[in-house]
């Protein structure tokens, strides 16, 4: 792996910003709600396949990444698929993996639970296409609509009405959201879908995609693809992130411990909220970085690094590497090779998990590596598999019942 780290830089600063309209405060501009229903679909697929992690870092004992997994059992919700207490995992604090399952077309959608400290896995109520969690609950989609929900899946806090907007995504305060309309505003929210300050306006044609400090980092799909942050309170940008070529090819845009990630193919930049340059990070020639991960708190950042998709050996064959974003040094998780995306920490920031698949003829298994390990170590989930023909839409939030 290549590794370049930058001096702290503007990347575009004294942007021409009059490229980029202004935000209207009457009526929906030409083009908005197709721009809104079109970054639904792509924070679906977003949530589903890269694992938007913004903010969710900053969470104790809880954290979001993208899964793909198969239920093996036919037994009914909320049953045990085992019950054989196997440990899983041998650590004093009880981690639980709350799945979020779209095996593909024609398998519909189901929820697993699997306890590491018992082994035991269940069935949980309710289908599930995609989930941000949030402190105190998991805001989750049900297909059409979302909802806030406690961590266990059991109970529903509130039915939301998209009545402030339709696109969400993290907000700083690690208990709220944005949501985004298509009159041009934004609005940050708590559990309850209840404003907790003023509409912002944004530039015309823009969604909030994230947050990192109190800027907001915004993405549009005309006039021109644009990424930028966005000074809420002053109604400025701050950067131009992207050029208009590049932006359609973001693979994942991640905020945490006060820094924004965003990919484009083999290329990582690390940003500071005030939109100056952190480090770059560069893959190997023909890998991408399908799944990025800030640790709950320091410097690590967890990447997976994978052959480009619509190559021979696309989405298969590949490592985890831990980037000191800072800094931009990197080193690869011994015993991680095979890795597939998603990674992500454990609640106390000790360990990553992820998917491995050593050979193509057999499916593959959950990793878990302990920091300062040799290797990382392959975990035996009894009533849960991995398909062969990896991957398959999903996500699992990870979460500690001493939280």
């Amino acid at each position: 792996m290549t590794v370049t780290s930058e001096a702290p830089r503007r990347i575009a600063h004294g942007a021409d910003e009059s490229a980029i309209p202004r935000a209207t405060q009457s009526g929906v501009e030409h083009g908005e709600q197709a721009l809104i229903d079109e970054a639904r679909r792509r924070q679906r697929r977003r949530y589903r396949r890269l694992g938007f992690t913004a903010v969710v870092v900053a969470i104790a004992g809880v954290l979001i990444v993208t899964a793909s997994v198969v239920y093996t059992s036919g037994r009914r919700a909320g049953r045990s698929t085992t019950s054989v207490r196997t440990p899983v995992l041998g650590v004093r604090t009880p981690i639980v993996l709350d799945f979020f399952l779209t095996p593909g077309t024609g398998f519909g959608t189901t929820n697993v639970t699997v306890d590491l400290n018992t082994g035991i896995a269940s069935q949980a109520p309710d289908p599930v296409a995609a989930a941000i969690p949030r402190d105190g609950y998991i805001f989750v989609s049900s297909q059409d609509y979302w909802v806030s929900r406690s961590y266990d899946l059991r109970h529903t806090i509130h039915t939301w009405t998209d009545e402030y907007g339709a696109y969400f995504a993290p907000a700083s305060n690690p208990a709220d959201i944005w949501a985004t309309s298509g009159s041009g505003q934004a609005v940050e929210l708590n559990v309850n879908e209840q404003p907790v300050r003023a509409p912002v306006a944004l530039p015309s044609g823009f969604i909030v995609e994230g947050q990192v400090g109190p800027n907001l980092v915004l993405t549009a799909a005309y006039p021109a693809p644009t990424l930028v942050l966005w000074d809420p309170v002053t109604q400025r940008v701050l950067a131009v992130l992207s050029a208009p070529d590049t932006v359609n090819r973001i693979d994942q845009i991640a905020t945490g411990n006060g820094l924004l990630a965003w990919t484009v193919g083999n290329v990582v930049h690390f940003v500071h909220p005030d939109g100056t340059t952190a480090s770059v990070v560069t893959g190997p020639p023909g890998m991408w970085a399908t799944s990025v991960a800030f640790a709950p708190k320091g410097p690590l950042v967890a990447m997976v690094w994978q052959p480009a998709l619509g190559t021979l050996l696309g989405g298969r064959s590949g490592y985890v590497a831990l980037v000191n974003a800072p800094r931009g040094s990197s080193s690869t998780v011994p015993g991680s090779s095979g890795a597939a995306s998603p990674v992500e920490w454990s609640p106390d920031g000790t360990r990553v998990f992820f998917p491995v698949q050593t050979r193509w003829t057999v499916p593959p298994v959950m990793a878990s590596y302990l920091l300062g390990t040799s290797a990382a170590r392959h975990l035996d989930i009894a009533g849960l598999g991995l398909p062969t023909h990896f991957p398959v839409d999903g996500a699992l939030v990870v979460w500690s019942r001493d939280k």
